[in-house]
């Protein structure tokens, strides 16, 4: 028995894994049929998830038959780091194997050729949102970053000081009309908020088309606001949930909510709270940090209602990431990170920031820091605290060095992607 890596070259060949693939995720596959949308959204698909960044695995056996093991695809776009520079990202999705034949090394072959492939595109990282939370530390990935879904009553809603916008908010009925304003707002966010994955027009009309996919879409009402000088600064897209009688028992579902200023994220969210007969406000994906908590007259009716991890990064280019993103306060350390999945990407670095920049060069001899690449990534970008990962036992060396280190990581903001994959 063999395993072969596929890269298929049209639809068609794409076909029998996506099956696979779809069965695997406990959905029922469909044909396709000429409809128009539902062609587009096929053709959109492809141009967002290159074939030639789409994996089949399939075992050969000795007389040459073959059985279909599993398969994933791939999105690329950019993510934002601290100080507002962009990387490069492979997107990893739809990984899924034949839950019968568990244990012939498909996922571990899919991991590699996906980590290959994403190295000579030129990905300095790979993001993954992880269907089960136990699969791919071992292939070098860390939890970068977590959401939450809060819900309040609105009449308990209310900030603890009165709150005066001094902007405006203008009603969007159809937000697809108005996805250039959209976008910009949103690649403004991602300046100051690490994390936010890129959206291309593709994205976007996925976020806001007519159908509910994983990544967003379906029927909603948009709202932008506008500050003191009538510049968009903020959005908030949403949907009412109606109920099926005349007491006004409406629910508010937030879907996103960003805004570049803390002034247009309450204003958004006041908005959201005072819809006419409306009784509640659901905040599906939210940041673990909102402005808001702070602004309540009761901030404990906020309720968490949940809270899960959703972007896995992996470093492929440990100076890559440390130096392009910024820092701040000084310092210097030498850092042993093992890749034991990837071991080329693995090294010991002296670590120097100067003025926010850092500079980075490979280093002999004994290091300050060592740890994993599973451990940095979850870090990097401030989203897990390093003293939390030395005391869980992740992190070893010098203690005034781990401190350093941990306090270089930390970011103003939390990260955060609104963009599921």
């Amino acid at each position: 028995m063999a395993l072969e890596i596929r890269t298929p070259a049209d639809l068609e060949d794409w076909k029998p894994f996506g099956f696979l693939i779809s069965v695997a995720f406990g959905e029922m596959p469909t044909e396709p049929t000429d409809d128009p949308v539902e062609r587009e959204g096929i053709e959109r698909g492809a141009r967002m998830r290159p074939f030639d960044f789409r994996i089949g695995i399939v075992e050969v056996d000795d007389s040459g038959g073959e059985t279909l093991l599993g398969g994933c695809a791939s999105y690329e776009f950019d993510v934002s780091l601290p100080g507002g520079a962009r990387l490069r990202a492979a997107g990893l999705s739809a990984v899924g194997a034949d839950p019968t034949k568990r244990g012939r090394g498909a996922l571990r072959t899919m991991m590699g050729e996906h980590l290959a492939r994403a190295r000579q595109r030129g990905h300095v990282v790979g993001l993954l949102n992880a269907s089960e939370s136990s699969i791919y530390r071992q292939f070098g990935y860390g939890c970068l970053s977590s959401t939450a879904v809060y819900e309040i009553d609105s009449d308990r809603a209310a900030f603890r000081t009165p709150f005066t916008d001094t902007g405006t908010t203008e009603l969007v009925p159809i937000p697809a009309a108005r996805v250039g304003e959209l976008a910009e707002i949103y690649q403004r966010v991602g300046d100051v908020v690490p994390g936010t994955t890129g959206r291309d027009d593709d994205w976007w009309q996925v976020v806001v088309g007519p159908n509910v996919t994983w990544l967003g879409g379906g029927k909603q009402i948009g709202v932008i606001h506008r500050d003191a000088n009538g510049h968009a600064d903020g959005y908030l897209l949403y949907r009412v949930s109606h109920k099926p009688n005349w007491v006004n028992d409406d629910e508010v579902e937030i879907l996103e909510l960003l805004g570049t200023t803390t002034e247009a994220e309450l204003a958004l969210f006041q908005y959201a709270r005072d819809l006419p007969m409306t009784r509640r406000v659901r905040w599906t994906q939210a940041p673990l940090d909102p402005a808001v908590r702070h602004h309540l007259r009761d901030p404990r009716q906020l309720h968490e209602v949940d809270q899960h991890d959703l972007l896995w990064m992996r470093m492929l280019d440990v100076p890559a990431v440390l130096t392009a993103r910024s820092y701040d306060l000084d310092g210097a350390v030498t850092l042993e990170v093992t890749d034991t999945f990837l071991p080329e990407a693995g090294g010991t670095w002296r670590l120097v920031v100067r003025g926010g920049a850092a500079t980075m060069m490979p280093a002999e001899g004994d290091s300050d820091v060592s740890l994993a690449t599973e451990v940095l990534s979850a870090a990097v970008l401030g989203g897990t605290r390093l003293r939390e990962l030395h005391r869980a036992g992740l992190v070893a060396g010098d203690d005034r060095a781990i401190d350093l280190l941990d306090r270089l990581l930390l970011t103003a903001r939390l990260p955060f992607s609104l963009s599921k994959f």
